[in-house]
């Protein structure tokens, strides 16, 4: 869960979440703790809190596609990247800190 008790649309300005998998190791792996911003507006590299058409939600770097399109890449090779149109990916939020080092 992300923010515990929060809906996506009621999550704070700024909050800290702990990462539920290895989608972005080995960079950041599973349980480390990670600070969002809902005001930043994401710029290619970012890391960035998605959410898709189905609910589900997903920390990924944002990655321009071209034409308005954008992708949700994960840096373990092992998740898929989701695409913005296809997917219907909304950004939540912009990674804005973390706890400890990424390494």
């Amino acid at each position: 869960v992300w923010a515990p008790g929060y809906r996506h649309d009621e999550l704070p300005s700024v909050f800290w979440a702990t990462l539920p998998d290895d989608s972005m190791a080995p960079r950041a792996a599973a349980g480390k703790k990670v600070c969002f911003d809902r005001g930043m507006v994401p710029r290619p590299g970012d890391g960035v809190l998605v959410a898709d058409g189905a609910g589900g939600v997903y920390f990924r770097v944002y990655r321009a596609a071209g034409a308005g399109r954008w992708v949700a890449a994960a840096l373990n090779a092992d998740y898929v990247p989701l695409d913005s149109e296809r997917d219907g990916l909304r950004v939540l939020a912009v990674l804005r800190g973390e706890e400890g080092r990424w390494s």
